[in-house]
């Protein structure tokens, strides 16, 4: 009985933390297309920048 209760608390950790894992997973992922397009708007802004001298 008791090496049920363990195999089921740590079923139950390992999906908290696979889930955890993939919910950080796609926030970095969000927050680098996020970080490259800034970039990118930056880069457009200072090349215009020397265009318009």
């Amino acid at each position: 009985m008791k090496w049920k209760l363990t195999r089921r608390f740590l079923g139950s950790v390992v999906t908290i933390v696979v889930i955890v894992g993939i919910v950080n997973t796609i926030l970095l992922l969000c927050l680098l297309f996020v970080h490259l397009d800034t970039e990118e708007e930056s880069a457009e802004n200072f090349s215009r920048s020397f265009q318009n001298m």
